[in-house]
């Protein structure tokens, strides 16, 4: 089975993407067409083009996509420890909810507590034997030490964190947040 995983960067791509592997799957970009069976399509949703390559292997082929999740604060931590753009992050942010409310992917929110049933209905949806010991990977700037009230999110993220409200609360406690 041909699948599609969209990430904001930072958010467990690699981390999930092993859990694949692990199987033998091999890693393709969005613009690869292998014949390989177990081929897992990677995208960030940072990089409009690739949204769009994923949409028509969903839509077009029925691709089943899986979507990785990470508290945003911890993600806009990860990110300025990296130097990296937060508007870029927030905005991918946006595209992975209008994402989720489209497709209703498979969610692997990899830092809440709902992570082990995420991951079950992935196993079982998928028919595929995943399994992890949810040891993070491409841990440079770690934050998965920290919880989000450890950090101080930056008001356009916890605008961002309130808009996808909808979208974040089945996996994370943000009664405080939003």
């Amino acid at each position: 089975m041909k699948l599609c995983l969209l990430t904001v960067p930072h958010t467990g791509t690699k981390f999930t993407e092993r859990m694949f592997w692990d199987l033998g799957y091999h890693a393709y970009a969005m613009v690869d067409d292998p014949k390989d069976d177990k081929a897992l399509f990677g995208g960030h949703t940072v990089h409009p083009d690739q949204v769009e390559l994923a949409k028509r292997l969903i839509e077009d082929r029925g691709f089943p996509l899986i979507v990785t999740l990470r508290h945003p604060y911890l993600v806009e931590k990860s990110w300025i420890g990296r130097n990296k753009s937060v508007p870029n992050m927030i905005n991918a942010f946006y595209v992975l909810g209008d994402l989720i409310k489209e497709y209703d992917p498979y969610v692997l929110p990899v830092d809440s507590p709902m992570r082990e049933h995420c991951l079950e209905l992935m196993r079982e949806g998928l028919n595929l034997n995943l399994r992890t010991n949810w040891k993070p990977t491409n841990i440079s700037q770690s934050t998965y030490e920290l919880s989000p009230d450890e950090v101080t999110p930056s008001p356009e993220v916890q605008q961002m964190v309130t808009d996808l409200y909808p979208i974040l609360v089945p996996y994370y406690d943000l009664k405080a947040d939003a």
